[in-house]
Order: structure tokens, then sequence, then C-alpha cells
């Protein structure tokens, strides 16, 4: 029976989780990372090497080939990237390409990429290179080494870029110190900005208010909160049972499905509050501009008929009355007072 719950308790590594950690090891092994960056970093190399398997196989369509070898990946890390970041990932690759030929194959029974000095396996690229089985395109012995090598060499640069901004008294590596080392990296940045990848809950924004504003600024004790709420609550202020009420009001309304993801409701609950947060934001700031110290209702609908490209009306309220929701649904009125 014990053998059996520990089974069932032991944690399965998804993809690079491992990995990542143990190049984050390799950069500083004094600090920790958190399990919301681990998972996130680990889904931009998910989707980095998917982008790579994919135009490896438009270049095999081109070339009528049947077989991913190392030019393809090549020449799909050059289509990814560009600069000086392209030509250290090609510079990597070649280094832990010659290791792999020039390895003795009996000389050690531990795995080739250990041997060669690389912490990402090549067999879990290999899976990305095959599309989990998918892909009917045939791989190469030395195909996979090179993809684990760009993956790692992106990975290490990363998290040696992200562990600048962490202040003295963290000791764990946030979503946050992660956004600012990528979006100060222009390289990066530009990657992450062509292929529409973006990072759920980057951290508290900095305060956008200039030193004579706020002096006069009364509203400064509202960001000091906001941010106080999102150290708590992780970068959320909306009350997660209450919008997890609401999806699952609407998701029933509309589908019928009565089960919810929870890490569905979650991308959800990031993506309407980053957006709400940034309306929020160029409203203020035209507020600011104008000389007022309120946000009206005028400069929403100002801000959205600019980013819309047409002016939206807005209504008061939350639902109509059609749309009438039971007490049951939401029996905690503190919920509902939060948001």
């Amino acid at each position: 029976m014990s053998e059996t719950k520990d089974t069932k308790n032991k944690h399965k590594s998804r993809y690079f989780d491992t990995y990542i950690f143990k190049v984050f090891k390799i950069i500083s092994g004094k600090h920790g990372m958190t399990s919301n960056a681990k998972k996130q970093l680990n889904s931009v190399l998910c989707i980095l090497a998917n982008i790579i398997q994919e135009r490896c196989m438009k270049i095999l369509s081109v070339s009528k080939k049947k077989t991913i070898t190392v030019r393809e990946i090549m020449c799909a890390i050059k289509l990814t990237f560009s600069g000086n970041l392209q030509t250290a990932i090609l510079k990597e690759c070649v280094e832990s390409l010659t290791k792999y030929d020039n390895l003795n194959q009996t000389s050690n029974r531990r795995s080739k990429h250990t041997r060669i000095g690389m912490v990402f396996s090549p067999s879990v690229s290999e899976k990305f290179l095959r599309n989990f089985g998918l892909c009917k395109a045939l791989i190469s012995d030395n195909a996979p080494v090179c993809l684990s090598t760009a993956l790692e060499y992106i990975c290490f640069e990363i998290l040696s870029s992200s562990i600048k901004y962490m202040p003295q008294k963290k000791s764990r590596l946030s979503i946050r110190e992660i956004y600012l080392g990528i979006k100060n990296d222009t390289e990066m940045n530009t990657f992450f900005v062509n292929h529409g990848i973006y990072l759920i809950g980057e951290g508290v924004k900095q305060n956008f208010f200039s030193d004579s504003d706020e002096k006069n600024c009364r509203s400064l004790c509202v960001t000091d909160e906001i941010k106080k709420i999102q150290g708590v609550y992780d970068c959320l202020f909306i009350s997660k049972s209450f919008f997890k009420k609401l999806v699952r009001y609407y998701v029933v309304k509309h589908t019928g499905a009565t089960k919810l993801n929870k890490n569905m409701v979650t991308i959800l609950q990031y993506v309407i509050e980053n957006y709400i947060v940034h309306l929020l934001q160029e409203s203020n700031r035209l507020s600011i501009y104008t000389g007022r110290k309120k946000v009206t209702g005028d400069d929403i609908k100002f801000i959205l008929s600019l980013t819309e490209g047409e002016e939206i009306t807005v209504t008061c309220g939350t639902f109509q009355q059609n749309d009438k929701i039971q007490e049951d649904d939401f029996s905690d009125i503190s919920d509902v007072e939060n948001c």
C-alpha cells in the first residue's frame, strides 16, 4: 500500500520542468524559483520547440525531403531568431554537435547529453520533432541534440538576464524578474513580440507618475493598496471564487458544461485583468494630462474609441434583467463587493 501511495503522490515532470531548475542552479545556487515562473518558462520553451518543428516541416515540403537533419533545424533557427542571439545559438549548436560526434559510445554507461555537458535531454526534444507521434518525417541521430542545445541556450539567456533584476531580500525568482529580463533584452523581446508570446501575470506595474504628480495626486494610496493585493494574490485583484462562479454561470448558460479547468479560469482571469489594468492606466494618464484627479466614464470611452477604432457605448451594471443569477450562486456577498 505504501508503494502505491508513493507512486500516486510522485510528481510527474512536464517536458522541461526539471531541466529549467537545473540550469537555474548552475547560474545561481543560492536562489530558488517559483512554480509559476517555472511553468511559464516551460510553456515558452514548448512553444519555441513547436515553432522550430513546424518550420522544419515546411522546409522539408519545399526541399522534398523526408528526414529532419541538423541542416533543417539550423535553418529554422535562422528564420526564428536574428542578430547576435542567432549567431550565439548556432555557435553553441556546432560545439555540442562536435562533442557528440567525437563521443565514444562504449566508454561510459551514462546518458549522452550528460557526457557532452548538456542539461536538456535530447529525448524530450525528439518528441517535439516527431510531434508526439503525429509527424511522418524521419529524424536523424544528431537532430534532437541540436534542438536541445538551442532550447538550453535560450533558457540560460532568459534566466541569466532575469536574475539581475532580483531584489536582495527575495530568495526566489518570480515571473516579474523573467518579464523584466526579456523586456530589456532587445533581441529576445522582438522574438516574443513577433510570435505573440506573453507572460501571464507580469508582476506589479511600475508607477508611471512623475515626481511633480506624486505630490499633488491623492490616488497614490490606491496604487499602494493595489500593489499589496497583487503581491498577496499573485497579481490578481479580482476574487478568484467570484470570478470562477461568474465564468461557470455563463459557461453553463451558453454551453451546458458543468466542469471547468482550473488553469483555464486562471488564464482567462489574467487576460481580462491585464486588459482592464491597461485600459485604466491609459484613462488615468488622460485624466492627469487634462489636469483632473479623477477618471471619468468619458475618459474610458475615449481610450476605447482609440483602441478599437470606433466609439463603444458603455452601459452600467454587470447583468441585464434577463440574466438574473440565483442567490445560491453568490452566497458570499463579500466576493461581489470585492469585485
